[in-house]
């Protein structure tokens, strides 16, 4: 499948971008990740993550470019996309939502983890699609 400048070809350029610059932000200690944030500082799972998550943005970048087989790819897709999903459920669930007595509390608050949560969700739905046009 050629990938040229196609609406896939962009998404699949603008994620492995975002996975990149994300990863180099987990990385770097000077560079904040915002709201995309892993852990609560700097530590070695946040670095071990950034790496991966490069990993995942030049993947992504030399599918664009690059001739890569379509099986291939859809494999490193699946597993990217597993990958985020995972990390949606560890910092969106377990670490920003507890149970109380009082009731749920989100973290920080709840209109910033709704955010969060659905930005997680955008990118997981370009990365679904992405997966969903290699297997075609």
């Amino acid at each position: 499948m050629a990938k040229g400048v196609s609406a896939v070809g962009f998404q699949r350029f603008a994620l492995g971008i975002f996975f990149v610059v994300l990863g180099l932000t987990g990385v770097l200690p000077s560079a904040g990740e915002s709201f995309f944030g892993f852990s609560r500082g700097h530590t070695t799972v946040e670095v071990v993550f950034g790496v991966v998550e490069i990993l995942c943005g030049l993947f992504l970048l030399a599918d664009v470019f690059l001739r890569i087989p379509d099986r291939t790819s859809a494999t490193v897709l699946m597993v990217i996309l597993i990958l985020w999903l995972a990390r949606v459920g560890y910092t969106e669930v377990y670490q920003a939502i507890s149970f109380r007595n009082d009731g749920i509390r989100f973290s920080p608050n709840f209109w910033t983890w709704a955010l969060t949560l659905s930005t997680d969700l955008v990118i997981a739905s370009g990365l679904w699609a992405l997966w969903r046009s290699e297997t075609r």
